[in-house]
């Protein structure tokens, strides 16, 4: 149940990233406890694409996300910063660094722990994260 729980947090982050943004949100097509997998469609990433340099960037290690990853961007702030990957089947893949390492020593070193260390990214700890950086984002442990 835990599990199902912070699956289903994690497309209501990347909803609320989405909204915050005014990118015109996909239809999910799987949810993950540390990703999500969006349909990919043209209205998306042209709002997107206008969005870039300002609010997001370029990300130009997409390949760590596989052989199918086309491009990849990461928004531009230091916590809680969503990372977009497209792939070459259709399919954009959401998720969240907590440590967002283009912010400096710091946040690269945070980056690197949240890395390295074992598990997933925390779906409520990103909600949090988001919360604190004023988006409205919904618990889906409270009813």
């Amino acid at each position: 149940m835990k599990d199902a729980l912070r699956i289903r947090q994690n497309e209501l982050n990347a909803q609320a990233v989405f909204r915050y943004h005014d990118l015109p949100a996909p239809r999910c097509l799987a949810m993950f406890t540390d990703r999500t997998l969006w349909e990919r469609t043209g209205l998306f990433l042209e709002r997107l694409c206008s969005i870039v340099p300002g609010r997001f960037e370029r990300w130009p290690f997409n390949r760590n996300h596989g052989v199918t990853a086309v491009q990849g961007w990461r928004e531009r702030v230091a916590t809680c910063s969503m990372q977009i990957i497209e792939h070459d089947y259709g399919v954009l893949e959401v998720d969240f660094d907590l440590c967002n390492p283009n912010f400096g020593l710091l946040p690269a070193i945070g980056h690197l722990i949240e890395v390295v260390t074992p598990g997933k990214t925390d779906s409520f700890r990103v909600m949090r994260g988001l919360r604190k950086r004023g988006l409205i984002v919904r618990d889906v442990r409270e009813a």
